[in-house]
């Protein structure tokens, strides 16, 4: 899908222009969306989405002091020993190079201080700017799909937002280019049911 799409991913919260970054799982998720926005930013997409799909998938492990008994993670600190491992191991999984390795790792943290670094003090201020751009209601998670919103809450559970989500890109895709029979695989199976209509 990503040789179909510009996907973009920006978070909620807020900068207080005090070094304090505030959301509502606390420092850690700062730094998890640091992370995040640090990987697009110095890897093409399909490894950036691999990393974050990762870094989600192992969210308990980088809040391991707060975790709550529903498995979300509470309000932390930023811990390096929680996300060193897993930020090295999603590293792996999305395929990064050393180089790109080390961009993400230069980019998240100050190898001084220990802290955010500039550079992703900055993504995560322009990320949260354009969440509330985006997003004045608030909605809490959300794709915009050209200018179609689909908002998770609106689908009774994750894997029925994939699929929403998937059939919108493909259908944008496949009316901006109706002349085009190579869509992705995945979209294959929504072509079909498209062209017939």
């Amino acid at each position: 899908m990503f040789e179909i799409t510009n996907m973009n991913i920006n978070f909620i919260g807020d900068w207080d222009g005090t070094g304090k970054c505030s959301t509502f799982h606390g420092e850690s998720d700062c730094y998890a969306d640091t992370y995040n926005l640090c990987g697009a930013a110095v890897a093409p997409a399909n490894k950036s989405w691999a990393f974050t799909h990762c870094m989600y998938a192992n969210q308990q492990a980088l809040c391991a002091d707060t975790v709550t008994d529903d498995g979300e993670c509470g309000a932390g600190d930023y811990h390096a020993e929680y996300f060193d491992p897993v930020v090295g191991n999603c590293s792996d999984i999305a395929e990064f190079t050393s180089q790109e390795y080390s961009d993400l790792s230069a980019c998240a943290i100050d190898a001084d201080t220990g802290t955010m670094a500039q550079e992703g003090i900055d993504l995560l201020v322009n990320s949260f700017k354009t969440s509330t751009n985006d997003n004045p209601s608030p909605m809490d998670m959300w794709v915009a799909v050209g200018n179609h919103y689909l908002v998770s809450t609106n689908y009774e559970n994750n894997d029925d937002w994939a699929i929403a989500v998937r059939d919108a890109v493909c259908a944008v895709y496949q009316m901006s280019n109706p002349n085009d029979d190579s869509l992705p695989t995945i979209c294959n199976p929504f072509a079909t049911t498209a062209k017939k209509n």
